[in-house]
């Protein structure tokens, strides 16, 4: 919670600050292994849309059976996949459109004159925001699908951030930081089931892990792009403009995702509809 990270420097000093935070969330991190489980049913629950029958018992230790592998490695499915490589731009250029924001809108908002309290609010209202978002576009999900929930938060993240070009006053900050959070917070809520959808439950591992190797790329840069943009021309502007591309180009391969279904089921049904050749007689 950012506040509390402010007050915690300006009392002890950032060294001190980040030495108590990784403290408590090694602490928290270890707790929360105690509670993952593998399975539904090992807390006596049915997968969603499932039966709530016992899961058969699995074979565990080094002597275990692997399941069996058809038609060549997982890997070389998902890397075969339209769908994996549309997830992985996607992910790519979300996470390089919110990390920018995330990283430089503090150092953005103490620029235009907000005091290091205030700044700091304006971050724990994107993430107070964002949890909210993720309930709602999560619903609306569930309602009209997932890929075009998708297209419109990632839309929404990208566009939203023109709001911060020429941003001086607190409250524009502040609305800002609601608006943008709302939309940010539904596009993590999305991937799990777009790849669901596209991977299915056999290829879920492999292409969910790929996307997100992409994802970590994607923030990387955009931190520090940001800041390199910033101290090339001493203004964000440059660095929100970034932003806003990112974001938009995400959303237009989220919407080529979406027909991506329809090309695929048009190609069946066209293949099903071609007449089989007659035999030839001799």
């Amino acid at each position: 919670f950012s506040p509390v990270v402010t007050w915690m420097i300006f009392l002890w000093g950032w060294q001190t600050s980040y030495v108590v935070l990784s403290m408590l969330m090694t602490v928290c991190l270890s707790v929360s292994c105690f509670f993952i489980r593998n399975h539904p049913h090992d807390m006596g629950l049915a997968p969603y849309g499932g039966n709530p029958v016992p899961a058969p018992a699995r074979p565990v230790g080094p002597g275990a059976a692997k399941p069996a592998q058809a038609g060549g490695s997982l890997w070389g499915e998902v890397l075969r996949m339209e769908g994996f490589w549309s997830l992985s731009l996607i992910n790519f250029f979300c996470c390089l459109c919110h990390s920018i924001p995330l990283v430089h809108v503090v150092g953005f908002a103490l620029s235009a004159g907000l005091s290091a309290f205030a700044a700091s609010w304006v971050l724990a209202i994107m993430s107070i925001s964002s949890v909210v978002g993720r309930i709602y576009w999560g619903m609306f999900a569930d309602r009209y699908g997932a890929r075009f929930a998708l297209m419109i938060t990632l839309f929404m993240q990208g566009a939203l951030i023109l709001w911060l070009v020429n941003a001086q006053d607190p409250v524009i900050f502040f609305i800002y930081a609601i608006l943008w959070g709302f939309g940010y917070g539904g596009v993590g809520t999305q991937y799990g089931m777009v790849s669901r959808e596209v991977f299915g439950a056999r290829l879920f591992g492999q292409g969910y892990s790929g996307q997100n190797a992409f994802a970590m790329v994607g923030m990387s840069v955009g931190g520090f792009l940001g800041g390199y943009l910033y101290d090339l021309s001493h203004s964000y502007v440059t660095a929100w403009l970034v932003s806003v591309a990112s974001g938009l180009i995400s959303s237009l391969i989220a919407m080529d995702l979406m027909a991506q279904t329809d090309r695929a089921k048009a190609a069946e049904a066209a293949q099903q509809t071609q007449p089989t050749p007659a035999p030839v007689r001799t």
